[in-house]
């Protein structure tokens, strides 16, 4: 028995997909429904899994291009100042 999504969304919820943040519930919403299909994905849930990564590939890709991802380490417990040089 297959199992399907519990917030089936309309078709107009389906292509406005604005942020980030809607796009990873119904990831995780989609992969818990393929775990509970015994790791199958019916082939609606395919194409609409796929489509949903195409569009968080984008976002990222934006991101990227404008400056807005962090790539390198992590600066957590660092000072956030410089102290300046004395000025000769």
């Amino acid at each position: 028995m297959l199992v399907t999504s519990k917030r089936p969304l309309h078709r107009k919820q389906q292509h406005k997909m604005n942020n980030s943040s809607t796009i990873i519930r119904e990831l995780q919403e989609l992969r818990k429904v393929w775990r509970d299909n015994n790791f199958n994905w019916t082939k609606e849930q395919q194409a609409r899994y796929n489509e949903l990564t195409d569009l968080r590939r984008a976002f990222i890709a934006h991101w990227e291009e404008n400056g807005l991802v962090w790539k390198g380490p992590s600066n957590v417990g660092k000072a956030t100042t410089t102290a300046e040089e004395p000025a000769a």
